[in-house]
């Protein structure tokens, strides 16, 4: 199969692109990362980012937050749970 058609078969069946569809399942995976270390860097190297600002960028444009701001958020909102 040509690597036009699987891309075509891939849009059709998932209504996303490869890339789309790969950034979205990367950031997901450093998204727990990020929950189980706080650690930024590590998550985007791990999730096969090759640099830290295209990683911010994807990582913003899917989320709607920075990864700082993911980590901020999550522990504010743990903190509040744990006070209740």
């Amino acid at each position: 199969m040509s690597y036009r058609s699987y891309t075509e078969q891939f849009k059709r069946r998932t209504g996303k692109t490869v890339t789309q569809y790969t950034a979205e399942r990367r950031v997901e995976y450093a998204k727990r990362l990020l929950l189980e270390t706080d650690d930024i860097l590590f998550a985007s190297a791990e999730a096969g980012f090759g640099d830290l600002t295209h990683f911010y960028r994807v990582f913003k444009k899917l989320a709607g937050v920075t990864p700082k701001q993911f980590i901020e958020a999550r522990r504010h909102s743990t903190s509040e749970s744990e006070a209740a």
